[in-house]
């Protein structure tokens, strides 16, 4: 349940971060601000993959 809750919590996070950089984007945001959206995205996609892939040895 709590390996679940986890799974769909990321993928719920990622989808509201790229569509909260397209948003930004639309309004003509400063780049910077709609570049540290974007970053947090891939740092949350790498993060992801490595806890991923630590928690796969383990097993």
């Amino acid at each position: 349940m709590r390996m679940k809750a986890g799974h769909v919590t990321y993928q719920i996070m990622t989808v509201s971060l790229i569509l909260l950089a397209f948003v930004l984007a639309l309004l003509r945001v400063e780049a910077w601000i709609i570049g540290m959206v974007f970053l947090l995205f891939i740092v949350q996609y790498a993060v992801g993959t490595a806890v991923y892939r630590i928690l796969e040895n383990r097993m």
